[in-house]
């Protein structure tokens, strides 16, 4: 009776044990996303003086467009060819403010993209290291 008492009191122990792992490593593993997470925002953060730049440069972008309208509404300000040319560079500039407006709302997403992916990858492997142990036997051993 002893006996089965003692394989009992061990069989909880070991189950014990077993939870307590696997809690640490839930543990651990949320804390690399937090921290991984945490960096990816703060780098995103940097980006806030770009996006106020910008958006003053769509200002800016806006007040000379505003000028050139003028100028092409008058008789005589600027010749047909000037009054294109003007166009075109002011069309271009627009353009490529908003691709710039478009990459940083892709850069917006890399953090949760980013911790997902790295939640994935411990996932998996925390899901490989608990395979390989299932088993009791050493790598290679069938």
């Amino acid at each position: 009776m002893t006996t089965l008492k003692n394989l009992a009191l061990a069989l909880v122990n070991a189950t014990l044990i077993l939870i307590a792992l696997c809690l640490g490593l839930a543990l651990l593993v949320s804390q690399s996303a937090e921290r991984a997470a945490d960096q990816f925002s703060s780098a995103v953060d940097r980006l806030t003086p770009i996006r106020s730049e910008i958006s003053t440069i769509g200002d800016s972008l806006q007040g000379l467009r505003t000028d050139v309208q003028t100028l092409t509404t008058r008789p005589g300000a600027l010749s047909d060819d000037a009054q294109d040319a003007l166009a075109t560079r002011v069309s271009a500039l627009n353009d490529r403010l908003a691709a710039l407006e478009a990459q940083l709302a892709t850069l917006d997403e890399i953090p949760q993209r980013v911790t997902i992916t790295a939640i994935d990858h411990i996932a998996d492997r925390a899901s490989d290291v608990v395979t390989t142990y299932r088993s009791c036997t050493a790598e290679g051993e069938a």
